[in-house]
């Protein structure tokens, strides 16, 4: 199975972004694919490096990164919900507008929201 996963909290807001990330872990390890993780809404805060963050703390913003560029995951970042936070780019991230995003799910078979309000939206493809 293909899947875009949508992520709208920030990176700590809550453990939304490391239940998608644990997701996204589980069915790569079981052979699916992710096509796209849109971040959307407080999602974009992803785009923005943590410094500052604790050497023992679980960098989300870092995973993510690295999750991408070995599986070959489009990272994509609504450009409304950017602008409007004063981000401008973020490393590994493409920004784009939220029709992009759009069309990708319009190729969707099923959508499953979890952990919430669309906090995770996860569109299954259809092949």
């Amino acid at each position: 199975m293909k899947f875009i996963l949508q992520i709208t909290t920030a990176p700590y807001q809550s453990q939304s972004s490391i239940t998608a990330y644990h997701f996204a872990q589980a069915a790569l390890n079981m052979g699916h694919s992710i096509c796209q993780v849109f971040m959307f809404m407080d999602g974009v805060y992803h785009l923005l490096d943590n410094p500052d963050l604790p050497a023992d703390e679980f960098n989300i913003t870092q995973r993510w990164r690295e999750l991408a560029t070995e599986h070959d995951i489009e990272m994509l970042a609504c450009v409304n919900s950017a602008t409007k936070r004063g981000i401008e780019s973020g490393d590994g991230f493409k920004i784009v507008s939220y029709a992009y995003f759009v069309k990708g799910v319009l190729m969707a078979g099923h959508c499953k929201n979890t952990d919430g309000m669309r906090m995770i939206c996860c569109w299954e493809l259809r092949d």
